[in-house]
């Protein structure tokens, strides 16, 4: 969730013209130029001087745990040259590899009160409409991801099948490792607090261990090793920080933005089906040639309900059954089967701007009246979704989200049955309810 101060919702709420500022930094990080652009009404003055910003197209986002990878959209911005000014400053200045911010707010707020909606390097610059304008290609800090990682084996010789790198560490520390010492981002550049928060929780005191036996790609050791098989996906947030997203279970989640008729502005949002998982392994002990263990799952109400799908397998070097490589293999499981196992909806709608607010695997709850429920018939109320998918209309100034139906969330967590309880043949109505109870065949206790 994007950060925004309470002068910003309250002019959100006041249904003000959004407005958008484009500001470029020296290598020192002091401000170099600025340029800004409102939509849809000339009553409002500029925000900054330069009010320049005449087109504006990408920027969305798109994080999938299924194949362990997110993407950012490049983001292109078309600036007027008035007087010459940018070409001017294009021959005495080099902008290619500056980082640049992208902040929203509305006209009236003061720039304290803009909320950062991206944080990126200028990619490339190149002219427009008869050289009248520039357009100003921003793009994530992703491409060092690109550097190959783990050059020398444990023994100082280039790493190979005969001089392996190994690597034994926890998973958020592999992260952090391949992030700042093998691909040399700063901490700037890197979410350290929620590689903390998920060392501290989901991956706390379990070690995985690596032979490597060649230099691997960052993007694809992380996306391979770590993000695929254990479920999750790393993504560029607003400020520029790599963030690991894991879908961590929670004893009390809660949305982070309620989604109604207020703010949806699709008269009928629309849906896909989602991915069809119900049958799952995890492949691990690789011993250099093979995977030598593999941890099978299958949900069966889904395969009661519509048939055996593809079988979907998981590998990594790194897990041994030895070392909790199974307890990650069964978690991860999990999570794929409570989002894909009952072939869930991804419904599609697009909303006003204050909503813009929301990123990438933020928890939504939806509620309108025209959206089937396919447990319950039509209508949604408070019905939970997770974001998969966000796109940017700038010159509407509205959002569209592809959400993937987790109302699964959205119910009582049942709880330990204390001692006297009685076994299911004897229990009352209130207490099927409340305790969890285990079903082995015809037993339930």
């Amino acid at each position: 969730m994007i950060p925004v101060t309470r002068n910003w919702l309250n002019a959100a709420a006041g249904a003000l013209v959004p407005a958008q500022v484009l500001t470029i930094f020296s290598p020192n990080g002091t401000q170099l130029v600025q340029y800004s652009r409102e939509v849809k009404n000339p009553n409002y003055g500029p925000v900054c001087a330069n009010h320049w910003v005449a087109a504006m197209d990408g920027g969305g986002s798109k994080g999938d745990i299924l194949s362990g990878n997110a993407t950012n959209t490049e983001l292109n911005i078309g600036v007027l040259d008035v007087g010459k000014a940018i070409t001017t400053l294009l021959t005495n200045t080099t902008l290619e590899g500056l980082t640049a911010t992208l902040t929203s707010g509305f006209a009236g707020l003061g720039g304290a009160d803009f909320a950062p909606l991206g944080t990126y390097i200028v990619s490339q610059i190149k002219t427009d409409k008869s050289n009248l304008r520039y357009v100003f290609n921003l793009r994530d800090f992703g491409l060092k991801l690109q550097n190959l990682c783990y050059l020398t084996g444990d023994d100082g010789w280039p790493t190979s099948s005969s001089d392996p790198h190994t690597l034994w560490m926890e998973p958020m520390d592999l992260l952090t490792d391949v992030l700042q010492n093998q691909c040399g981002y700063p901490a700037a550049n890197i979410n350290s607090a929620a590689i903390a928060a998920y060392r501290a929780s989901l991956f706390h005191g379990r070690t995985l261990k690596w032979e490597l036996d060649q230099p691997t790609q960052g993007k694809a050791l992380l996306q391979q090793e770590l993000f695929s098989p254990l479920a999750g996906y790393g993504f560029w947030n607003y400020a520029g920080q790599f963030t690991p997203y894991f879908p961590l279970p929670t004893a009390a989640p809660a949305p982070a933005y309620p989604l109604t008729t207020r703010n949806i502005k699709s008269p009928i949002p629309t849906f896909d089906a989602g991915p069809f998982v119900a049958e799952l392994v995890h492949m691990m002990d690789y011993d250099g040639q093979n995977y030598n263990t593999s941890v099978g799952g299958i949900y069966a109400p889904a395969i009661t309900a519509y048939g055996l799908p593809d079988l979907t397998t998981k590998q990594s070097r790194g897990l041994h059954s030895a070392n909790g490589g199974v307890l990650y293999a069964l978690l991860a499981q999990q999570a794929l089967f409570r989002r894909y196992a009952m072939k869930p909806r991804l419904l599609k709608l697009r909303c006003f701007w204050p909503v813009v607010q929301c990123e990438i695997g933020d928890l939504v709850s939806v509620t309108h009246a025209l959206i089937p429920d396919k447990a319950t018939g039509l209508g949604l109320n408070n019905h939970w979704f997770e974001i998969t998918g966000k796109d940017i209309d700038w010159d509407k100034a509205e959002v569209s989200f592809d959400l993937l139906d987790v109302n699964w969330l959205n119910a009582t967590p049942l709880q330990i049955a204390p001692n006297g309880t009685p076994a299911w043949a004897s229990a009352t109505l209130t207490q099927k309810a409340t305790y969890g109870y285990v079903n082995e065949g015809q037993l339930v206790y």
